[in-house]
């Protein structure tokens, strides 16, 4: 898909990291004022629980060319009653592609409605629900314990020695007792509930509940229905008291989190307020395509030992160590690949970017992406085995020459040096692997030596 911008009564369309034509004065103010207000942290889903959030801008400007410009993010965002839509420059099929490898599943077909609405957003919105709640309820069901007390001939849970003893010195025969039970948390099962009727509204049209909602999904929903009320879900979602956790339900923070901004029709909102509050929901590219190759590279290279270092809460490796023991320069590449042996092993960096030729970047590469894998390199000499490296590209023909030309070298370490373009043009109706998936993988066994 190529790049630019449709530009509508109400609002603006165009591709991410792609120039915005066709705007005139008026679209650039509102643009302006867009940007700044809208915050891409806030406003834009993540698919990891442990996430680095590295600020970048939704849209930009380069004053040296006079052209505005998408950022890596894709989706929609409302502001002052207009909407600025961001569509993956790789077309749909592509963007569906890697969320069904992430996730293990297929995704709707791009037809119809669906094609032209929001449907596709909100598919993905469901579809990231449904995963939030399935991790919250690893230990569980949101529970809260609640105590019952309980007097007759027989004791039932805890003895309460000082009430017992109060009614034998009046003369009453009775033993007074505690239990603590468990019921569901109406007020966090409600918010559940009452997000999963609005995406089931939402996605009426095209698809049941059982395409978007895992197997252990629909059986909680159905726990929870069975447990909550309709009275009680209609009063959780109108409610606006803070919902308290318990170290029961703490887990279940960021599924309420998102239920919550789901129910408020808006599925994220800026940190600016009133007239100036922005509204939607963005997908970042740069987080997909990583974790897209991460899922295609641990799938189809099974021989291989395969961590999604990025992903890591400890450093990979240090980039400096001190005589005492000190460590500075915390190093986490994307993806780490090694043969069972350890004796090989390669290096991966996802790279979302426009690689575009240009007078600072001939070879369409950034010189802060060289130094970022030169740098994961330099540690050969304190590990154990050939360590080599690789930046991963959606493919281009500035990738595709220095692809064919690959590997380089690097001074000093001579380790390896590759770069990798994976073809985002042939997704289309492809169930197994693409021949540039085929052709990605296999370059990696062989360097493997698998």
């Amino acid at each position: 898909m190529k790049g630019g911008a449709n530009k509508g009564s109400t609002g603006i369309s165009a591709t991410d990291l792609s120039p915005i034509e066709g705007m005139d004065r008026n679209d650039e103010d509102w643009l302006r004022e867009l940007a700044r207000n809208a915050n891409s942290d806030t406003l834009s889903l993540s698919f990891v629980t442990q996430r680095e959030v590295q600020q970048a801008p939704i849209v930009s400007y380069d004053s040296q060319t006079g052209i505005w410009w998408a950022g890596r993010f894709v989706g929609e965002l409302t502001y002052q009653g207009r909407t600025l839509t961001i569509l993956p420059r790789f077309g749909m099929p592509a963007l569906r592609r890697w969320l069904s490898r992430i996730w293990g599943i297929r995704l709707l077909s791009s037809t119809g409605r669906y094609a032209s609405g929001k449907i596709w957003l909100w598919e993905l919105i469901a579809r990231l629900w449904s995963d939030r709640i399935v991790v919250a309820a690893k230990h569980g069901l949101p529970c809260i314990r609640i105590d019952e007390v309980h007097s007759g001939s027989t004791v039932r849970g805890r003895l309460l020695v000082r009430q017992t003893a109060v009614n034998l010195h009046l003369g009453r025969q009775m033993l007074v007792s505690r239990t603590r039970i468990r019921r569901i948390d109406s007020r966090i099962g409600g918010v559940l509930l009452g997000a999963y009727d609005h995406l089931r509204q939402q996605l009426r049209d095209v698809a049941e509940p059982r395409l978007w909602l895992t197997d252990r999904g629909h059986e909680l929903v159905k726990e929870l229905q069975s447990s909550i009320d309709r009275r009680a879900v209609e009063e959780a979602c109108r409610s606006r008291s803070p919902i308290r956790y318990t170290p029961i339900s703490e887990s279940y923070r960021p599924a309420i989190d998102l239920s919550l901004t789901i129910l408020g029709r808006h599925p994220f909102m800026s940190s600016a307020e009133g007239s100036n509050a922005v509204y939607g929901a963005l997908l970042d590219m740069a987080e997909i395509w990583e974790l897209y190759l991460f899922h295609l590279i641990r799938d189809a290279l099974s021989e291989a030992e395969v961590t999604h270092a990025g992903r890591s809460s400890e450093a990979v490796f240090w980039l400096l160590t001190g005589k005492s023991g000190d460590r500075i320069g915390a190093m986490k590449p994307d993806i780490l690949l090694s043969s069972r042996d350890g004796a090989r092993r390669i290096i991966l960096d996802a790279k979302y970017k426009s690689t575009t030729p240009s007078p600072s970047r001939p070879h369409g590469v950034l010189r802060e992406d060289l130094y970022q894998m030169a740098a994961y390199l330099s540690v050969e000499a304190i590990s154990p085995g050939t360590l080599d490296g690789g930046l991963v590209y959606p493919s281009s023909t500035a990738v595709s020459s220095l692809e064919s030309k690959s590997p380089f070298r690097v001074q000093r370490s001579d380790a390896q040096f590759f770069f990798f373009g994976l073809n985002c043009s042939d997704f289309v109706n492809s169930i197994g692997l693409t021949p540039a998936e085929i052709q990605f993988v296999a370059g990696l066994r062989s360097h493997l030596q698998l």
